[in-house]
């Protein structure tokens, strides 16, 4: 064969390959125009992707036998839950707290208003509760690491802010509970 002949050839195979290339592109921009079309065509390889690759699930979810309980997330903490006559309560680390000598000035652990002081005082751990009894016959449970955590120069958080008290209802007595042990009572005299 000569060379022209196998010149004009390659010449007949990158013609078609070009016209192939051209039917391609058109096809190609038909499908980017039509969003149906293009949905359909996304689906079926879609589908031989899955056909190829796929195989079951591997992964077993199940449901978890330990619930994570927020008081799983506190570290225990022996604090200072004080509450004011105003009904400010706040917490304080007990490790603010220094053994004063004879003759020692102390210092301030909360800042009060003038007509303010503090009217119950509790070293608990922040994984105690609180039991909240109000003048209205009603209780309520705070979880110590519910109470925020201040400063020795701060007051606090009104306590109407943490349990929901009607207009007027205060906090007459608090209990301290480490544990909720049955055949154990709270027995009140008014």
């Amino acid at each position: 064969m000569r060379l022209n002949r196998l010149t004009g050839l390659e010449q007949d195979k990158l013609t078609d390959e070009y016209r192939s290339l051209l039917d391609t592109i058109a096809g190609l921009i038909h499908i980017l125009e039509d969003p149906e079309r293009l949905l359909v065509v996304i689906r079926e390889e879609l589908q031989s992707i899955r056909e190829e690759y796929g195989d079951a699930r591997r992964t077993v979810i199940q449901a978890s036998q330990d619930d994570l309980d927020m008081l799983d997330l506190i570290a225990p903490e022996d604090v200072v839950v004080t509450l004011s006559h105003a009904g400010y309560v706040k917490r304080q680390p007990l490790t603010i707290y220094r053994e004063q000598r004879r003759g020692g000035k102390g210092r301030s652990a909360t800042a009060m208003k003038e007509e303010d002081f503090i009217e119950q005082l509790w070293v608990v751990n922040t994984h105690d509760t609180l039991l909240v009894f109000t003048g209205a016959g009603r209780v309520f449970w705070l979880t110590v690491y519910q109470i925020p955590d201040a400063g020795p120069g701060a007051r606090g958080k009104p306590i109407v802010n943490l349990l929901p008290l009607e207009v007027g209802e205060k906090v007459q007595a608090v209990l301290p509970v480490h544990a909720f042990d049955s055949g154990q009572y709270v027995f009140f005299a008014t």
